[in-house]
């Protein structure tokens, strides 16, 4: 008999026990449940979102065209680093210090 003929005849003898726990809405005792997840996070938290940050490069470079925005956290304090093209054609990286909205290139 091989692997997969003994895997198959595991879950098939598993499959009755896991049914009965579902038809009565309760599982027995000792059995592992999954959880569903509470929450998600996709950024970590800052005083600056990333559309504000971007918000703040338009302020301060009339006329620019934000290409795109990407947090960084290596190390110090973290940072937006935001991709521009200016009116002139120009592709710039411009800094947004998360913390205090403070631009700088």
């Amino acid at each position: 008999m091989n692997l997969a003929s003994l895997l198959m005849i595991t879950l098939l003898m598993m499959a009755p026990g896991l049914s009965m726990a579902a038809e009565n809405g309760k599982p027995k005792p000792g059995e592992l449940v999954p959880q569903p997840s509470t929450s998600l996070v996709v950024e970590p938290p800052s005083a600056i979102s990333s559309s504000r940050a971007a918000a703040l490069v338009k302020q301060r470079y009339k006329g620019a065209r934000v290409l795109g925005v990407t947090r960084l956290d290596e190390g110090g304090a973290p940072l937006y680093k935001i991709r521009t093209l200016s009116k002139d054609g120009v592709v710039r990286s411009v800094f947004v210090d998360s913390k205090t909205g403070e631009v700088f290139q």
